[in-house]
């Protein structure tokens, strides 16, 4: 029997996904897990270039992980395995590789991360999403899976995961950045469960179509500004509601100097220079390469001022040494 009366909870929009049909979970990296229990993976080859969470995901399923590199262009230096059991994953990065997923899918066992790639759609491959990296939810997982729906999983809680975001709303990032890492920290130790009530109905208040604009004309801008410095080979008129703007120009020491001027930069993955040799591309990768902001929160004058910043920076290196 429902409560009648009571206080009021949060006035929020029905569900609503862009990704409609798939399994929604509680975490990409559970979603990963799922796919991998219901699809009786044995072994899985990833990217040397990934984050240490996909492994730790991938292990607590008892698979058995073999490692492949990326060439200049982002193709795996791998067969794809078409045994049972035996999948590779391939990380859409920065949602730039659509074509790369297109020509892969059907060629043998894939699977698509696409943790940073939320808009694509239309795939013939299993795939994950993780919209916390696109939008102000505090969690939540999608498995797209082209065999159909998977079996219903309990629903999760989620609203005491919330405050670093609902900080943002009021005060600047750095003061909800210790419950942000505290939020995150505890994102790989989640059950499975299917995505929240919370986390599903904040969704459904997207402007996706808007969000997805937004994101590729931020890209195309910083890309007509920066390309010069980049080391990278980008067709900005491929991206598909990227998750930021790759820029690899050797200062190691970018995403530092940047953060001064309250740009904040992550690192994609620092552990990574732990797996690989240091002479290796992906070790580069690890150490130098700045993934800007091109996300629906900021205008053409805030890409003009990253790409000044870097630009600064990057021509003046004997004022800041490394």
């Amino acid at each position: 029997m429902h409560e009648i009366g009571g206080y009021f909870e949060m006035e929020l929009p029905a569900r609503r996904d862009w990704h409609p049909g798939a399994t929604a979970l509680n975490s990409g990296r559970n979603a990963l897990r799922w796919f991998l229990r219901l699809r009786r993976v044995h072994t899985l080859w990833l990217p040397h270039y990934i984050c240490d969470s996909v492994i730790a995901a991938a292990r607590a399923e008892g698979v058995v992980l073999r490692f492949y590199h990326l060439d200049a262009d982002w193709w795996p230096q791998a067969d794809l395995p078409d045994g049972e059991g035996e999948w590779l994953l391939f990380v859409n990065y920065f949602g730039m590789l659509d074509g790369h997923v297109q020509t892969l899918a059907g060629a043998g066992n894939l699977l698509v991360d696409n943790a940073q790639a939320f808009f694509a759609t239309g795939i013939d491959a299993p795939a994950i999403y993780s919209p916390r990296k696109f939008f102000g939810v505090a969690d939540g997982g999608y498995l797209v899976d082209p065999e159909g729906p998977t079996a219903p999983l309990p629903a999760d809680r989620s609203w005491d995961r919330y405050a670093a975001a609902l900080i943002r709303v009021e005060a600047p990032a750095e003061e909800g950045y210790r419950a942000y890492l505290r939020k995150e920290e505890g994102i790989g130790a989640l059950p499975l469960r299917a995505m929240s009530e919370l986390t599903g109905r904040l969704l459904g208040g997207v402007d996706y179509d808007r969000a997805r604009f937004l994101r590729d004309r931020n890209f195309r801008a910083l890309h007509e500004m920066l390309e010069p410095l980049n080391r990278l080979t980008i067709d900005p008129e491929a991206v598909n509601g990227p998750l930021a703007y790759p820029l690899l120009c050797g200062r190691e020491d970018l995403r530092r100097l940047l953060a001064r001027q309250r740009i904040y930069v992550p690192t994609y993955w620092a552990e990574v220079g732990e797996r690989v040799p240091a002479d290796s591309r992906e070790a580069e990768l690890a150490r130098c390469l700045s993934p800007l902001p091109v996300d629906q929160r900021y205008d053409l004058d805030d890409m003009r001022r990253i790409a000044n910043a870097v630009t600064a920076l990057v021509e003046t290196p004997a004022a800041e040494p490394v």
